[in-house]
């Protein structure tokens, strides 16, 4: 039957209602059921249109969720590849936070259906997801050899450190018998390392660091002596109280402060070597790091991740134009 709508429609058509002839009748009935059936398939199609960007939209709204975490956790995974290889104690933690990026991505992407026009949308983030596992698996060597070495190397920083102090030190043989009890604590510890076959010229090269510096520390601890020097606060004021200032008014070097730096000069020969070869491996281990992630994929998987990032991006931006 017309609907109330049709017969309106038609009534314009015909003239405000009037009686039209039973030939006419049967031709106005027939217009009547074509703009009907016009109107209704007009009307299908809007509310289809309708239906179909609605659900393009809200698929959309899910993919930039999956790229704006995975993108981001992937982010501050590589800052990791450009860090000294003793400052990447963080590593395993921000590989454990990408690899649960990519678990709840793929949550997300199996309980959404996607509409007929994410179809290429839905494959490329999949295959960025299934990528970025694989880069994950990849950096997890990296992680489980330099979450041992990187805490072994804030140690050596330390002994370095400590060394460069010894001249402003109040007492020099105290300070030189702590530096040798770290350097062979750590000589010990950097030989329960079990590096990847990847990771054994770095193993070697940071293992023959700790034997020098447990070895040399060890010998300048038995030529500068246990005994302390130290003087008392109150003795030391009353001794440098009593040298007198220069023509300038500049008071000389302190009798304590002249002894520390004489007994940090007579063991320099063992200790300057120790900071030396720490300036030099930490340059030569970086290096070594950066030719291991080429060798092992590490560089290749991420650019091939994130190449499809970038095309999920792109479709993005052009079903956003088309279904906005």
């Amino acid at each position: 039957m017309p609907t109330r709508g049709c017969m309106d429609h038609l009534k314009k058509a015909s003239g405000d209602g009037q009686i039209l002839a039973p030939g006419r009748a049967r031709a106005g009935k027939a217009l009547v059921l074509l703009v009907c059936a016009l109107l209704a398939g007009s009307l299908a199609l809007t509310a289809s249109g309708c239906g179909e960007s609605g659900k393009v939209n809200t698929y959309v709204d899910m993919a930039n969720k999956v790229l704006a975490e995975v993108n981001t956790k992937e982010g501050e995974l590589k800052k990791y590849w450009t860090l000294p290889v003793f400052q990447q104690e963080g590593l395993n933690t921000a590989l454990a936070d990408y690899r649960k990026s990519l678990a709840a991505s793929q949550a997300m992407l199996d309980a959404t259906d996607f509409p007929e026009p994410c179809r290429q949308l839905d494959d490329l983030l999949g295959r960025a997801v299934d990528q970025g596992r694989g880069l994950a698996d990849i950096d997890t060597q990296f992680a489980d050899y330099f979450g041992g070495l990187a805490p072994l190397g804030k140690q050596a920083e330390q002994i370095v450190s400590g060394i460069n102090k010894l001249e402003t030190s109040t007492d020099v043989p105290s300070a030189v018998a702590g530096l040798a009890d770290q350097a062979r604590t750590l000589d010990s510890q950097v030989r329960t390392l079990s590096p990847s076959a990847q990771f054994s010229e770095a193993n070697q090269q940071f293992q023959a660091f700790a034997d020098l510096a447990a070895k040399n520390l060890t010998d300048a601890e038995g030529k500068v002596g246990k005994t302390s020097g130290y003087t008392s606060p109150d003795n030391q004021n009353n001794s440098d109280q009593q040298i007198n200032t220069d023509t300038t008014g500049t008071a000389p070097e302190t009798q304590s402060g002249r002894q520390s730096r004489e007994q940090a000069s007579s063991i320099s020969s063992y200790t300057d070597p120790i900071v030396e070869e720490w300036g030099t491996i930490n340059g030569e281990l970086t290096a070594l790091l950066g030719q291991v992630m080429q060798s092992v994929g590490l560089m290749a998987k991420a650019s091939e991740v994130e190449g499809y990032i970038g095309q999920a991006v792109q479709q993005i931006k052009d079903l956003e134009k088309q279904y906005k």
